[in-house]
């Protein structure tokens, strides 16, 4: 029998399972799985409970009462056959299975099998010389139906409290990231069809991209890249629309705006090409005259963080001009060590830092290699010097340079300096030093002064250390010290990859905290941050365990300008399951491991599911949430939506910093859209003489106490009467059933009185 195998490794935060598929039956193996036994014990024994639910089944039949209590909870398949987890020790193993009457289904990893067996003879079957292990099928919980009832997607989905359902219709979703697959059967309609309506390719490095914007060229295009499946994942938690409706078991992977319009960009990352693809994307939805929501799980950690660098200002720029509402994940570095935030007091007007290396680096003699960059809030000088000091005699400084302002100093060691900098723009300490005593090819300084266009003031270090032995690796460093004016609060920032802060139990130094971790790009005012919580408690190699509702250890947060904290708000990021690319390579098969997979009957494509976990899983996610939020009411802008999602967020579930907002919540959001609580179904309020009574359904009852003759207007949110109805007595009925949906706002006028209220026209 010939098998098609999607390979899995079990290295993921979740029960992962290998699928094999026959090439005529599709099996579906992700919950339910069945296991057999007659009230006799095995060598290889089965869980009591197992037993309970096997012999109701192998009973069924013999008497009334059979399967009553136990066995309707577990599937079996016809003649009471059912499934039991099988693991084996060789080949010869399952050949006894087969002979003892079990039917190998399929083969999962490279020790345990699914066999699908009678429940009389389930029990023998376990015996088979060789197995080692046996269990009934249990259905295992969903995984990413935790993360839509955390935030109320679920109850915004079902339309549970409001008029009606939303699914993101009539909004234009889209992202730039790696690894797309626009084939995925996550990203078709109900009819089969493709909802992505045109993809921007953007091979190697450059920013101009291909465009498929057809159908046909959509279908013929493959993954940007075989070696990631980011952002299939990503833009399966946004905007994901598949659910197996054959089986009623199946797993529900579905994203957030399930019946959003879809454009995406893809390719390496650079940002001339995520400003292009923002850009086209923005443009894409104003011609089709749709709201826009963009995801960038993107990040960078160097920067101003202040939006004032070219690249998030023009970011910032697109959200403007377009309306668009742009997510950006707020990062995944709480742990690293690379960034500092510290504000100067009269007791502690200096920050002193040790230069470390960062997890990069493979040498024993390397130290670090990066640039630092340090920032302060507003134009006010500080002071920088790089020390070279021994762990056994921190106090005394072995050698000292001073960051000078306007033009760079460095001191180096050999000519590697002549390949990072132009030197003739630099003065140079090439010699007759301790630095030059211990280190060699290597160079550090840098340069200070105010930047021209934010106007605060800054230094921009650079360095690589290398230790001529080993040993002084790990005697002798550089301290960074900034001195600036108490009050003042110092930014630092550095490549996490190749250089940490910290303190090497040296007292008086500063260590990171986790606070400055936040992205830079996602620091401007026209875009939302999100932070990530747990919303399923997984044990892997691949992610640390988390308490679901807790804030995810890896979720950056820090300070931007003027008081705003990211990130804008959190959401669920650990762990989701969503759409694999399809065109990934095995190699790459342990870092998205297969959960879950279905073939298509009509193409008999086998599509996967896999986990990740990050902030780029929880900004997808609210993303999402802002689709159906501008499904329900166009008219938001960027700024509504961040406003709504913090004023409207379920409180974050610990004291740990970083939450932002809270916790994103869908039906909270979509209400305050909407304008309900200004059409509760009775008046919007006694205070004067107008009473307003609706029924929820388009049609309003108004009254005047003073027997006034009454006009009602409603007009678009944009001011345009849309409606004028004129009354001849107190009372009048008056329905908006024939405008089309949306949010308005009704006023209603009297000789003596007005009022005025929001109204939903759903």
């Amino acid at each position: 029998m010939s098998t098609i195998r999607a390979e899995v490794n079990y290295r993921c935060p979740v029960v992962v399972l290998n699928v094999n598929f026959l090439m005529k039956k599709r099996i579906l193996v992700y919950a339910a799985l069945m296991a057999t036994v007659v009230g006799m014990r095995a060598q290889v024994a089965f869980k009591d409970a197992d037993l309970f639910k096997i012999n109701e089944i192998a009973n069924a039949g013999k008497n009334a009462d059979s399967g009553r209590l136990f066995a309707k909870s577990v599937k079996s398949y016809d003649g009471g056959k059912i499934d039991i987890i099988v693991r084996y020790s060789g080949s010869a193993a399952l050949d006894e299975v087969e002979a003892r009457g079990g039917e190998i289904i399929s083969l999962v990893g490279t020790r345990t099998a699914i066999v699908r067996v009678a429940a009389s003879d389930a029990v023998a079957v376990a015996a088979s010389k060789g197995v080692t292990g046996a269990a009934l099928s249990a259905k295992l919980k969903r995984v990413n139906d935790n993360a839509l009832p955390m935030s109320n997607v679920d109850a915004v989905h079902s339309g549970t409290g409001i008029p009606r359902a939303f699914d993101g219709s009539d909004v234009v979703v889209g992202l730039f990231d790696i690894g797309v697959d626009p084939n995925h059967i996550n990203f078709k309609d109900a009819d089969g069809n493709n909802r992505i309506k045109t993809v921007f390719y953007y091979p190697g490095m450059v920013a101009v991209p291909e465009i498929m914007d057809t159908p046909g060229e959509i279908s013929t295009f493959t993954a940007d890249t075989r070696s990631d499946s980011h952002g299939t994942h990503v833009l399966g938690i946004m905007a994901g629309s598949f659910v197996d409706k054959s089986d009623p078991s199946a797993p529900d992977y579905r994203g957030v705006a399930p019946g959003s319009e879809i454009v995406v960009a893809c390719g390496e990352g650079y940002n001339v090409q995520i400003l292009d693809a923002l850009e086209r994307i923005g443009k894409y939805a104003a011609d089709q005259g749709k709201p826009c929501v963009m995801n960038l799980s993107f990040g960078d950690n160097m920067g101003p963080h202040d939006g004032s660098d070219e690249f998030t200002e023009a970011i910032n720029d697109i959200a403007e001009k377009y309306n668009a509402a742009i997510f950006l994940a707020v990062g995944n570095e709480r742990t690293d060590k690379s960034y500092l935030v510290k504000t100067l007091s009269d007791d502690d007007p200096t920050l002193r830092t040790l230069v470390l290396k960062g997890s990069e680096i493979q040498s024993t003699t390397v130290q670090a290699s990066s640039n630092v960059e340090i920032w302060t809030e507003d134009g006010t000088p500080f002071s920088v010097s790089l020390d070279i000091i021994s762990r056994t005699k921190p106090d005394e400084v072995l050698y000292s340079l001073q960051i000078p302002e306007k033009r760079s100093c460095y001191v180096s060691q050999g000519d590697l300096i002549d390949d990072v900098i132009d030197t003739r723009r630099a003065d140079l300490i090439k010699s007759g030093t301790k630095f030059h005593e211990l280190y060699s090819s290597s160079f550090m300084g840098g340069v200070a002064g105010v930047d021209i266009y934010n106007k605060r003031y800054n230094a921009q270090l650079t360095m690589h250390l290398e230790s001529r032995t080993s040993a002084n690796a790990n005697r002798y460093f550089v301290r960074i010290n900034v001195t600036g004016q108490p009050g003042k609060t110092i930014f630092m920032y550095a490549n996490n990859d190749y250089m940490n802060f910290g303190a090497r139990y040296i007292p008086g130094l500063d260590e990171p905290d986790g606070n400055g971790s936040n992205s830079n790009m996602a620091s401007g005012p026209n875009t939302i941050a999100v932070g990530s919580y747990v919303s399923n408690n997984y044990n892997t190699t691949l992610y640390e365990k988390g308490t679901v509702g807790d804030l995810s250890y890896f979720s950056s947060f820090g300070p931007t300008l003027y008081g705003r904290e990211l990130p804008d708000i959190c959401a669920p990021g650990q762990v989701i399951i969503s759409s694999r690319n399809s065109d990934l390579s095995s190699s790459y098969y342990a870092y998205y491991p297969a959960v879950y997979s279905y073939r298509d009957p009509s193409t008999r494509k086998v599509y996967d599911w896999t986990i990740c976990a990050g902030t780029s899983q929880a900004t997808p996610h609210a993303a999402g949430i802002a689709a159906l939020w501008l499904q329900a009411n166009p008219d938001l802008s960027f700024a509504d939506i961040r406003n709504m999602a913090q004023e409207t967020a379920a409180p974050g579930g610990t004291a740990t910093p970083g939450w932002g907002g809270g916790k994103i919540d869908a039906l909270a959001g979509i209400k305050k859209a909407m304008g309900l609580s200004g059409i509760s179904g009775v008046t919007a309020g006694d205070a004067g003489e107008i009473r307003i009574g609706a029924d929820g359904k388009g049609s309003f009852d108004i009254f005047s106490a003073a027997g006034d003759a009454l006009t009602v207007s409603v007009y678009s949110l944009q001011g345009a009467e849309v409606m004028r109805v004129e009354g001849d007595g107190a009372g009048m009925n008056v329905s908006t059933a024939s405008l089309p949906a949306g949010i308005y706002v009704m006023q209603v006028k009297g000789a003596n009185a007005s009022k005025s209220l929001k109204i939903s026209n759903y």
